[in-house]
């Protein structure tokens, strides 16, 4: 019996369709506007699609997709060594793979009623100013009343140096 792919050639126009033009290009060099060229013919939709589920079902990403090309952004007009921002540049076809993962990662949960209003992470339109708009709020509350509160906070930023 057949297994239905999880990527479809829907999604993977969905996904095409949200890139934005005249960005730059990763370390393969390839710019979004080739991806979105590639949108308007089916035989190339086929094999992204195809591509796309082997990976899936191979669970081992191609080592291009492990590099990025790190661009330094100007903070200031004149600015020094540490008025820049390092802005790490993915190849597209990695953003869009992760882009059909996002979206249904995201379905799924609410497919399956398990998106809460307080979540933020993997929910398409929620905004970290939310969480810090509630958090401002129970602080507020916290003193008004009098009563203790705990806040813990986590940060995940270095566990993505780790984990494959």
């Amino acid at each position: 019996m057949q297994k239905e792919p999880l990527i479809t050639e829907e999604k993977v126009i969905a996904c095409l369709s949200k890139l934005k033009a005249k960005k730059a290009a990763g370390p393969d060099g390839i710019k979004p506007e080739l991806y979105q060229a590639l949108m308007k013919n089916e035989t190339s939709i086929e094999v992204l699609v195809r591509c796309y589920n082997k990976e899936l079902e191979i669970k081992e990403e191609p080592e291009s997709w492990k590099k990025s090309r790190t661009k330094m952004i100007e903070k200031k007009r004149k600015p020094r060594a540490k008025d820049l921002r390092p802005i790490a540049l993915l190849n597209i076809a990695y953003k869009v793979f992760m882009m059909l993962i996002k979206d249904e990662i995201e379905a799924r949960l609410k497919m399956n009623e398990e998106d809460h209003e307080c979540q933020a992470g993997f929910i398409g339109g929620s905004r970290i100013e939310d969480n810090i708009l509630t958090l401002q709020y129970c602080v507020e509350e916290s003193y008004r009343n009098r009563k203790p509160l705990m806040v813990i906070a986590v940060d995940y930023s270095k566990d993505f140096d780790s984990v494959k």
